[in-house]
């Protein structure tokens, strides 16, 4: 199946045994991962922003605080139910099973944030659709954020660092700013340097849309 991440079933099963199986919560990585990530928004505020692939909700729930409203996506029924659960008293969140690309369309944003999920994907996904998701994202008014750990797994078909050679080779004339650490990277790419909608894409910059078909 296109853009699936490995399957579901795989993060289904990692949240059912584990409620925190990465250790979102607890490991100095990923809190240190967290504060670089909202430190390179400049405190700024947004609108509408989106969060591909949310997991528990922890980096939506410190993103609420400064935009009017989120979006958190992920394709991870266990994920997604366990997120709800955390973000339910925070009025501005919604919380939705979409998976990426396929489900997202990129209109209608001025923040999207992709911490840890681009190299899961399977490269023919990434180069062929990711890519241009991000590409009309930010031709559409969006910053766009993507973290992504840089070290090497068994069944992880992408690497970090070859995700944001290929991001910036893509997106060079709107990349803004970017951070290296030992363990993980940080891209930012900004609207606004007249860049086009890809070939295919939509037609007009609307109001956010998502296709919740199954």
């Amino acid at each position: 199946m296109s853009g699936a991440l490995n399957g579901a079933e795989r993060f289904d099963r990692a949240y059912a045994a584990d409620p925190d199986p990465w250790r979102v919560d607890s490991s100095a990585y990923e809190r240190h991962k967290r504060e670089a990530t909202l430190a390179m928004l400049g405190g700024r505020r947004f609108g509408s922003a989106l969060e591909v692939g949310c997991g528990t909700g922890a980096l939506s729930e410190r993103l609420a605080a400064f935009c009017e409203s989120v979006l958190a996506s992920d394709f991870s029924a266990v994920a997604v139910a366990l997120a709800e659960r955390r973000l339910a008293r925070i009025a501005n969140v919604t919380v939705a099973r979409l998976r990426f690309p396929e489900q997202i369309r990129p209109q209608g944003f001025e923040l999207v944030v992709c911490s840890e999920i681009l190299y899961y994907l399977d490269p023919q996904t990434f180069e062929q659709r990711a890519l241009a998701w991000f590409a009309e994202a930010v031709a559409c008014g969006a910053s766009v954020l993507v973290v992504d750990w840089r070290g090497g797994g068994e069944t992880e078909p992408l690497r970090g660092d070859d995700v944001h050679a290929q991001l910036r080779a893509a997106l060079s004339v709107n990349h803004r700013d970017g951070a290296v650490h030992p363990r993980y990277r940080l891209d930012l790419f900004e609207p606004g340097c007249g860049l086009r909608p890809p070939r295919g894409g939509s037609q007009a910059c609307g109001p956010r849309r998502t296709d919740r078909s199954r």
